[in-house]
């Protein structure tokens, strides 16, 4: 062991540069022309450092190892050390006569003060270069075949392949050959300057890299453990150096449960390992405990496979469930995220503390985000081939990748390679760089969406530069936005202005503006902003080689109910364009049946107008609904429906189909639903109001004159029977149809004298299931009674019959009917001239023989014969005590006789 013994021939008399920063010392590179930019990572050219590796190779041999802190160290293969500042003025050449037989510079490391530095070489030596005053502070001599067993050292001709110095210290370093030997050295300064040197691995395996744990920005007690971290092919070790060596962790190559896998072809071997100091610490005024996410982290990768260990802090070191005052914490090693990469990892750094920067073998860059398990590609090849020294393959004849710690480093945030010939520096863009450069190469579209990612946390790939969100409506998603927002806005108006300019040769083509127009709609969606799309945005697209485009683009948000409400302009346009085009037309409708329409914000009579031509029925119901007068469209869509046979196009418009839409419309709105979305109207009272308007419009008090009283029931009928009857039935069976009350004012005291209802009421107040059978009587008793007017068709006469009698039976069994309504009622059953409809009209009579039987049975018998009630006769036969006729009768039946 040497001290304080050798010294170097300073080359440059240059004073110390002012600069004590790094950020300082590089910052004329930020405004340097950029060499290779993908769209997360930026690589520049150290351009003074690297014009002068020519003459600094001619005079001291070629670069073999670089080393960055706040200066740059760079070794070469005649075993000279040469310290430069950022801006390629050489500050010291460290060498000498002596140490030209060290060989070629393997491994470089700068103290925590960037003072000193630690050198390893290809024939084992290890030195402490004092840089500043150009002397060694130590030289661990290589371990000759004649020495003892015992003798420290590295065997000579075996290359240092990692040094590093343990925590802030500048006298306690370690050292590493390939061979698997890892040192501990302590210069240790009494009354004469001494080193120890003491084993920390020797296990005869291949050493892949050993890195200690450095001091971080804030004190952590792992700092006083002196940590070292020892990677082989066959495990991951852990030691502490401090007060004596222990191990504290071991573990060997394993692929654990759940390890996220892709498929990786048999390689070289090739492995890393890489510390993040503790960052920040923070200690509650009732707990010891300290937060994991703040307390140091080990990354390693064997092959593709990448594992990271974090620090945790047992403070329960009594073993009875009670911390012990003030002892010191036991520190465990815990597995935290698990990750294979798509190929072998042959370098990795941390960029902070929860970035893990990596390089696979084919020298594509990747960050993994530990906090969310997120992998992205920054670049896919540097500017040149970065060269890896082979130094575990010279040392063992072990097959391996090249080692690349001696050719790329991180420090603050920034990556320093040796390509080729040059130095250069990558570094991750930040976000606002991110979005310009997006915006100078013309991808103006891409930079809207990227934008809209950052607004929203919703990118998927690193960000920097941006606060992080951990949910929703934090204050880092306040601030996120606050940053963000502004500059989204700006890149929509730069596009919008570049893109639709009206001198732009050659004029955008069509997916282009659709992809303009896309990405604008939602970005205004993200930041809830509808001013800027319906002002900028739409007016911009508004002349007519674009207009088309837009209002297509903007068609799914409001088909997703995204967008809900438009201003008048754009409701206009719509109507409009799509108006114009027969293919459009069903989307028209769609579009306008899913807006949510204001009463004053939009033109009614130029939608409803629309509506009508269109025929767009639904959403005129559903506009005239919203407008609060459930009345005023029936009759419109009443009078369609009547001539829907001379509509043209019938199949395109057959979801708009007026006789459907009307029936749809009676059931939603007399059920206490908007239409056409079926949901329940509020407030209760409302729901009650329209549904008893339109009940008193369909079935209004009976009058003398029931063709014209009944007008709108007849043309209902008219459109489909079976099917009014059928939505009837689903309207009374609602529950909400009990709550239906009308006030039924007789036009006439005849009317009121000829009521055969016995049940008496203080008022004339009905429900709605009474208002609908009184209807339908008064409507059927008029047209059986005057057939030669045509009010109704005598299969019409037979349903409404039967479907109000058994109406009647189900709803008012206890309600007996007068002798003389009895008789109305059963007239028209029995002589009714419709075989369609003989089946509906037995059953009924049978129910209003049961519920009001007849005083003399046998009056019935020849009627009930003539109208082909055989189950009726039946019935009288057996009431009457006349079996044989009951046994005929049964016999006669056209269903037995079959």
């Amino acid at each position: 062991m040497e001290s304080d013994t050798e010294p170097s021939t300073p080359v440059s008399t240059l004073e110390a540069t002012p600069e004590t920063e790094y950020e300082n010392r590089i910052a004329n590179l930020e405004a340097a022309p950029t060499q290779s930019t993908t769209e997360y990572f930026s690589w520049q050219q150290l351009a003074d450092i690297s014009e002068r590796l020519t003459g600094l190779g001619e005079q001291y041999g070629a670069l073999t190892t670089v080393c960055t802190g706040d200066y740059v160290a760079l070794g070469t293969e005649r075993g000279s050390v040469v310290v430069t500042d950022y801006l390629g003025r050489v500050k010291m050449a460290l060498g000498s006569a002596a140490s030209a037989a060290y060989g070629a510079v393997s491994a470089l490391a700068f103290s925590a003060d960037h003072m000193v530095l630690v050198a390893g070489y290809a024939q084992g030596f290890v030195v402490v270069w004092d840089w500043a005053k150009g002397t060694t502070a130590a030289v661990s001599r290589p371990r000759q075949a004649s020495d003892s067993p015992d003798a420290a050292g590295h065997p000579a001709g075996t290359a240092i392949t990692c040094v590093g110095f343990i925590g802030a210290s500048r006298h306690r370093y370690i050292s590493g050959s390939g061979g698997g030997l890892v040192l501990y050295h302590h210069i240790v300064r009494r009354l004469l300057t001494t080193m120890s040197t003491q084993p920390l691995a020797s296990d005869g395996g291949v050493l892949f890299e050993a890195a200690a744990l450095a001091r971080g920005t804030h004190a952590c007690v792992t700092d006083d453990l002196g940590l070292v971290a020892i990677l082989t092919d066959s495990s991951i070790t852990i030691v502490k150096t401090r007060h004596g060596v222990e191990q504290q962790y071991r573990a060997g190559f394993q692929t654990a449960e759940g390890t996220r896998r892709r498929t990786v072809a048999r390689r070289p071997y090739a492995g890393n390992v890489a510390w993040q100091s503790a960052q920040r610490i923070e200690r509650p005024a009732t707990t010891p405990a300290e937060s994991d996410a703040m307390l140091p982290k080990l990354a390693y990768s064997w092959g593709a496979h990448i594992h990271i260990l974090a620090v945790h802090l047992d403070y329960n070191v009594s073993g009875n469930g009670t911390a012990l005052g003030s002892a010191a914490p036991r520190v465990q090693f815990e597995r935290e995220t698990e990750w294979t990469a798509i190929e072998d990892v042959v370098f990795c750094r941390w960029i902070d503390p929860t970035t893990l920067l990596y390089m696979t073998q084919s020298q594509r860059v990747f960050v993994f985000e530990t906090q969310f398990a997120q992998e992205t590609e920054i670049s896919t090849a540097p500017p040149a081939r970065i060269v890896g020294r082979a130094w575990v393959t010279l040392t063992t004849g072990t097959e391996a990748e090249p080692s690349y710690a001696a050719a790329m480093c991180v420090h603050r945030r920034r990556l320093f390679a040796h390509c080729g010939s040059a130095l250069y520096v990558g570094r991750l863009l930040m976000w606002a760089e991110r979005l310009e450069l997006l915006a100078t190469q013309g991808q103006l579209v891409d930079a809207i969406a990227l934008a809209t990612g950052f607004y929203q946390a919703r990118t998927g790939q690193i960000v920097v530069g941006l606060p992080r969100v951990q949910r929703a409506g934090d204050a880092g998603q306040l601030r996120r936005q606050a940053l963000v927002g502004g500059r989204l806005a700006d890149l929509m108006r730069r596009a919008l202005q570049s893109t639709l300019a009206v001198d732009r040769t050659p004029r955008a083509t069509d997916a282009e503006v659709r992809a303009l127009a896309t990405v604008c709609v939602q970005a205004c969606l993200a930041l809830s902003d509808m001013q800027i799309l319906f002002t900028d945005v739409f007016e911009s697209f508004a002349t007519e080689p674009y207009r088309l485009a837009f209002l297509e683009t903007v068609e799914p948000f409001i088909l997703s109910g995204a967008i809900t409400r438009v201003p008048a302009q754009m409701l206009n346009a719509l109507i409009d364009v799509f108006g114009s085009m027969l293919s459009h037309v069903q989307r028209l409708g769609a579009v306008l049946y899913a807006l949510d329409l204001q009463h004053g914000e939009f033109d009614i009579d130029r939608v409803l107008g629309c509506c009508r031509k269109l025929r767009l029925w639904r959403t005129f119901a559903r506009v005239w609904l919203d407008l609060g007068d459930p009345i005023a469209p029936v009759a419109s869509i009443i009078a369609a429906a009547a001539q829907e046979n001379d509509l043209l196009d019938q199949e395109q418009l057959e979801d708009e189909a007026p006789g459907a839409v009307i029936l749809d419309y009676l059931d939603m709105v007399m059920r206490g639903r908007s239409y056409p979305d079926g949901q329940l109207l509020k407030p209760q009272a409302r729901a009650e109001a329209y549904s008893a308007r339109v009940a008193q419009l369909v079935f209004p008090p009976a009058t003398d004159d029931a063709k014209s009283t009944f007008h709108t029931l007849r043309a209902l009928l008219a459109i489909d029977t079976e099917r009014l009857l059928e939505t009837l039935g689903h309207i009374l069976n609602d529950p909400f149809t009990s709550y239906i009350n009308l006030i039924v004012k007789p036009s006439s005291p005849q009317a009121s004298r000829d009521s055969g209802r016995a049940l008496r009421r203080a008022s004339q107040v009905k429900s709605l299931v009474q208002v609908v059978v009184d209807a339908l009587h008064a409507l059927t008793m008029a047209a059986h009674s005057h057939p030669e007017q045509s009010i109704l068709a005598p299969r019409q006469i037979g349903l409404l019959t039967s479907f109000a009698l058994i109406l009647y039976a189900t709803r008012f069994p206890l309600v007996y009917l007068t002798d003389a309504t009895v008789s109305e009622w059963s007239d028209v059953l029995l002589t009714l001239n419709d075989t369609s409809t003989r089946v509906e009209r037995e059953n009924a009579f049978e129910l209003l023989f049961k519920l009001n039987p007849p005083p003399v049975y046998a009056d019935y018998i020849d009627r009930v014969r003539c109208a082909g009630f055989f189950r009726v006769l039946e019935h009288i036969y057996y009431t009457l005590g006349q079996f044989e006729d009951a046994l005929r009768t049964f016999l006669d039946h056209p269903d037995f006789a079959q």
